[in-house]
């Protein structure tokens, strides 16, 4: 299952994976990787240091359900 992972710099970051072309996540951007993808020394290393982090796929409290009414003007 992909997980999305978003660098947190304001400059690119080139991310090593073993066995795949290197990641290039731009500045500030979003990139889906696998489960296997994220066992990358590189990668741990950026999470901890909080230069990336991983994103959840949940959706916000009050997303799910009927959508609310619209009032007419």
């Amino acid at each position: 299952m992909p997980v999305t992972i978003k660098n947190r710099l304001n400059q690119p970051v080139l991310i090593n994976v073993k066995g795949k072309n290197p990641l290039h996540l731009l500045a500030r951007g979003i990139a889906e990787v696998s489960e296997k993808d994220l066992e990358s020394s590189q990668l741990k290393t950026l999470i901890s240091r909080g230069d990336v982090s991983i994103r959840t796929a949940e959706k916000p409290k009050g997303a799910e359900g009927k959508p609310k009414a619209r009032k007419s003007e």
